[in-house]
């Protein structure tokens, strides 16, 4: 699977789990089901304003850090008064920590990149390559012209397909914040 599909079936399973505590917070009493899900809407709009940009620019964003450290807390701490609260209280706090695991992998994907040594090596490889088809005898100039553009058009849209999908938040080929933005609150 590649990191754009992979990226977005974390940024899927995340928001998966969001609608989860919502669900989940139901079960709770009515401040404590209220403060989750201003947690959720507030930690979703951060994603969806601010860090999606910061991760498609290789650095986190220290509000939405905070922002998910907020709704954690606010999960861990609502209270339950009676049995059927303390089961979905448990229940929100299983669903806390996945949540946190489905973040941290897809904010660790999303800071992976190409090295940029791999990414040198290539693109010498390319001039290389245009160069050897550049200097290579052909019989007829038109043929060498024809080869030289066809291997130039390959090597720029391989380039350009490779180093694209390196950023999955940005570019053509890129995952959408809009599932963050689609939660029902």
């Amino acid at each position: 699977m590649d990191d754009v599909t992979e990226s977005g079936v974390s940024r899927e399973r995340e928001c998966t789990f969001l609608n989860d505590l919502l669900r989940f917070a139901q079960y709770l009493d009515p401040d404590s089901n209220r403060a989750i899900r201003r947690a959720v809407a507030e930690y979703t709009h951060k994603v969806v304003n601010s860090e999606w940009r910061s991760l498609g620019e290789s650095r986190k964003d220290k509000s939405a850090e905070q922002s998910f450290a907020s709704l954690i807390n606010t999960v861990v701490r609502s209270t339950s008064v009676n049995p059927a609260e303390q089961v979905a209280h448990q229940r929100l706090v299983d669903i806390a920590r996945k949540l946190a695991e489905q973040r941290d992998e897809r904010i660790a994907r999303s800071l992976t990149r190409i090295p940029p040594t791999l990414l040198l090596l290539v693109r010498t490889m390319v001039v290389a390559l245009l160069l050897l088809v550049f200097t290579y005898p052909f019989h007829s100039w038109i043929i060498g012209a024809a080869c030289f553009c066809m291997v130039a058009i390959v090597l720029f849209f391989s380039n350009l397909v490779m180093t694209d999908t390196d950023n999955p938040f940005d570019g053509v080929f890129n995952v959408s914040p809009r599932t963050f933005a689609d939660l029902t609150l």
